[in-house]
């Protein structure tokens, strides 16, 4: 199969959970010029009235000042790895598929696929389960 993995930073903040919460967290990003490949974001029932939001990439200076001052920081804890291949039926559970088959636990899973093309985010707890998930999915 070809595929593609790379490393990506995954930059998290605290939302409001409100109409516009989102947005307005991500609004100094977009003036900043980030494309936003991946976001993720959901209510927390541990933050009353709040949510949290992952988004990646964040690229250069400008960008990483917008993330910061809009209350974003660069996780330390999470490990992503943003996977892309030619898409077909069944790709998301042959990826989830060798990465059980090896032991390897996610964190969180995203995924899409438009047209020819599947994308998706893999986050793990780890450095390690990365590496290693990293060695099976090119085995794919």
């Amino acid at each position: 199969m070809n595929i593609q993995i790379s490393r990506v930073a995954i930059w998290a903040a605290e939302i409001e959970d409100r109409p516009g919460g989102l947005a307005g967290t991500m609004e100094p990003l977009a003036e900043a010029g980030t494309d936003f490949e991946f976001v993720m974001a959901r209510r927390a029932p541990d933050l009353q009235g709040g949510g949290e939001a992952m988004i990646a990439p964040v690229r250069g200076a400008r960008q990483e000042c917008a993330a910061r001052s809009a209350g974003f920081r660069k996780s330390e804890r999470l490990v992503a790895l943003r996977v892309e291949a030619s898409n077909r039926p069944g790709i998301g559970v042959a990826v989830t598929h060798a990465l059980s088959e090896a032991r390897i636990s996610l964190r969180a899973f995203s995924g899409t696929s438009i047209g020819r093309r599947a994308v998706f985010y893999l986050i793990f707890d780890k450095q390690r389960e990365a590496g290693r998930a990293t060695r099976v999915l090119h085995e794919l």
